[in-house]
């Protein structure tokens, strides 16, 4: 049988948000336009989307917990 973890919540949510916050700024105002070029999207494509922004951030942040 294995031992109990102990997991500290907050320092799990933190970590979260800090992955949140990386993120943001890598494909945001660091590398988003690069990105955005490079991954094949134009400003049009990225608007018909069935995604929005906020459900990715949702979506994202729970995968990061």
């Amino acid at each position: 049988m294995a031992p109990p973890v102990d997991i500290n919540y907050w320092a799990v949510l933190v970590a979260a948000i800090a992955s949140m916050f990386i993120g943001f700024l890598w494909y945001g105002p660091l590398f988003g336009k690069t990105w955005i070029k490079l991954a094949g999207f134009s400003e049009v494509t990225m608007k018909k989307m069935k995604m929005t922004a906020k459900k990715a951030y949702i979506f994202a942040f729970v995968g990061a917990l």
